[in-house]
Order: C-alpha cells, then sequence, then structure tokens
C-alpha cells in the first residue's frame, strides 16, 4: 500500500515538474494573478491622465476608427495631420490639421473621395508637408504650405503623344536626374470594344521651376527613382502596419514597459484550416503592462492592457514583455513645444505648459 501511494506521489510531483519545465499550466493556474509590485501600484490608464509635472496630455479627437498619416514642413515647422474617416461603404473622408509650433490648431481642410469607379475623385496625397497632389486628376494644391485651396493643374506635356519615342526617352532621362519628386500613374484606354491600351504617365516636380508636371506618353517604362509620391506619411519612423508586422519597426529608445503583469492564463487548439495543416496550440497570457516614457526630466507612467502569446510552432517560451512596444511610437523636434505620442492608434499630444 506505501508503495502505491509513493508511487502516486511521484507520478504527480513528475507532472507538475514537467509543466513548470514547459513554462505550461493546467486549469488550477489559469486564475491565479501575480502579485503587483508596489511601485507600479499608483500606474493609471493613459485616459486618465491630463498632465505629468510641467507637461500637459492631450488626446487628438478624431472620428471614431479614423487612420491617420502625419507630416511635417521644414521651412516652417507646421505639422500636417491627416485624418482618413469612412463614411460609407464606397466613401471616405479626409480633414487635413495644420499645427503651429505649439500643437494648436490653426487651419483644417476636408476632401471626400468617392471609392466607385465611375465616380472616382482620386486621391489627396500629402508631399514634403507642402502640398497635396492629385494624381488621378492632375491638380494640386499648396494649403499645407500657404493656405491656398485653389486647386492649380498640372502642366501637361505630350497629351497629344506627338512626341517621337526617341525624344520620349531622351526628355524622361533627364527628369529621372533633376527632378525631385517623380512617380508613376497608369491608365487603360479604351481603343475598341475589346481592346485596351496602356498609358503610363510620370507625374513630377521640378527644383528649377517649382511647379508640377505630368508628362504623357505610350512608350514610358516604369522606373523606380527613389522619388515616388509618399504612400503613406509618418514622422513615425516604420510604424507602418506592414513595417510592424514583418517585424521591422523599432519603438523609439525613450518608451520601455517596465513590469508585465500575468493576469490570465488561456489555451485553445486552432484547427488547420486544411488536411495539410495539423491543428496546433495557441498559449495567451493575458494581462497589463507598466510604461514609462521619457520626457526631458519628466517621466509618463501609464498602464495598458496587453497580451503574449505563442504557438506549438514557436518553441515554448513567450516572447519578452518588450515585444507589446510595438503599439507604441513618439515624435520630437527641437523646433516644437510639444510631441506627438501614438498608443493604440490613438494620438496624443504632449505639451510643455
Amino acid at each position: 500500500m506505501h508503495r502505491i501511494v509513493r508511487a502516486a506521489t511521484i507520478c504527480v510531483l513528475t507532472l507538475l515538474a514537467g509543466i513548470e519545465a514547459q513554462g505550461a499550466s493546467l486549469s488550477l493556474f489559469s486564475d491565479t494573478p501575480e502579485k503587483l509590485p508596489a511601485e507600479f501600484a499608483d500606474y493609471k490608464d493613459l485616459a486618465d491622465i491630463t498632465d505629468v509635472d510641467n507637461y500637459t496630455v492631450e488626446k487628438f479627437n478624431l472620428a471614431p476608427s479614423s487612420t491617420v498619416e502625419h507630416s511635417i514642413n521644414k521651412a516652417n515647422n507646421r505639422v500636417i495631420i491627416k485624418a482618413t474617416a469612412t463614411i460609407n461603404d464606397h466613401t471616405k473622408r479626409y480633414t487635413f490639421y495644420k499645427l503651429d509650433t505649439s500643437g494648436k490648431i490653426v487651419d483644417t481642410y476636408q476632401f471626400t473621395r468617392n471609392l466607385l469607379i465611375a465616380q472616382s475623385t482620386g486621391d489627396e496625397q500629402l508631399v514634403d508637408g507642402v502640398f497635396l497632389v492629385n494624381k488621378e486628376h492632375t491638380y494640386y494644391t499648396t494649403w499645407p504650405l500657404d493656405g491656398d485651396k485653389t486647386r492649380k493643374p498640372l502642366i501637361a506635356l505630350n497629351q497629344d503623344l506627338a512626341w517621337s519615342p526617341e525624344k520620349l526617352d531622351e526628355f524622361y532621362a533627364d527628369l529621372v536626374k533633376k527632378s525631385t519628386r517623380l512617380d508613376q500613374f497608369t491608365v487603360y484606354e479604351a481603343i475598341s470594344p475589346t481592346e485596351n491600351k496602356r498609358r503610363v504617365r510620370k507625374v513630377f516636380y521640378l527644383n528649377s521651376t517649382g511647379k508640377w508636371y505630368v508628362l504623357y506618353g505610350n512608350t514610358l517604362k516604369s522606373d523606380y527613382t527613389g522619388k515616388q509620391l509618399p504612400i503613406f506619411n509618418t514622422l513615425f519612423t516604420d510604424f507602418t502596419e506592414t513595417e510592424r508586422y514583418f517585424g521591422r519597426y523599432v519603438p523609439p529608445a525613450n518608451i520601455r514597459i517596465a513590469y508585465f503583469e500575468k493576469i490570465t492564463y488561456k489555451k485553445f487548439e486552432s484547427s488547420g484550416g486544411s488536411n495539410n495543416n495539423a491543428a496546433h496550440m495557441n498559449y495567451l497570457w493575458q494581462g497589463m503592462g507598466y510604461y514609462q516614457v521619457d520626457l526631458g526630466n519628466s517621466t509618463l507612467k501609464f498602464k495598458n492592457k496587453g497580451t503574449l502569446s505563442r504557438t506549438d510552432f514557436k518553441g515554448e517560451d513567450f516572447p519578452p514583455k518588450e515585444s507589446l512596444l510595438v503599439d507604441f511610437a513618439y515624435y520630437s523636434n527641437p523646433h516644437l513645444n510639444y510631441a506627438l505620442f501614438s498608443a493604440n492608434d490613438t494620438l496624443y499630444l504632449i505639451k510643455r505648459k
């Protein structure tokens, strides 16, 4: 009898040791929260913080689910913030805000885009905090620079396609060397009920004249010059969703996560999705992160919900708590009396009092 009890005890201890070694958890451990160190007890949610020492923390109010872009005019240090809101399935509204060096909104501009092909309004792309350029409808404005909302037409070259291929190629080769911006727009024109013809247009800005042009030419080839119009404007380096997804975004050094409080442990099985992919286990630690943002001689401290996850495919270790920093970005400039801070896709302005 003693041998049976002893053997059972050894089996239980072996099982528990195996669980601990694998970093896994059974249901009896799932609701056991960690004891939070006292030094983090006074951390608040970011939404509840309005000031830190000599700084104020202001949420930049936008329509729900807006995507945000931003650029800066280096000549006058005016930041332009572009917020894109969805009106319905085929309509988006773009609102541009111009901020002075203190973070005050000094001007706004709106543009509505219809995504239906039959009523395409094109897009107004923010370029260098100076121009709004609509490639589809070949116009631009200088509102970001001087507040002028007048739509100025791009100067058309070879619109009648009369240039010879040799002249066109020579002219374009010269533009590649001289232009500040050089971008491609491709259209397909119907030349018969069953056939389309491809036309490539090059949009470029010449430093020598300070004007935008559009060059037409069916024989133009697509050349990468490194001067395209920005696809997405952001003052946060590599903070786009694509860069974050592929792990290329590096959070700024002044933002750190000091502690991650493990609150709830979960695990579940995921289907492989096909006969060729086996099901696998997913493991989650849901909890609270405690963050610190250096603001010169002050520190912004806040807490934020987060989840660390892993699967059987990626080993037995959970990613480090620092992996949660991908949701945060920060931009400051010595010419500005405020900083831009993005947290959970919400933009904040941190201003000096």
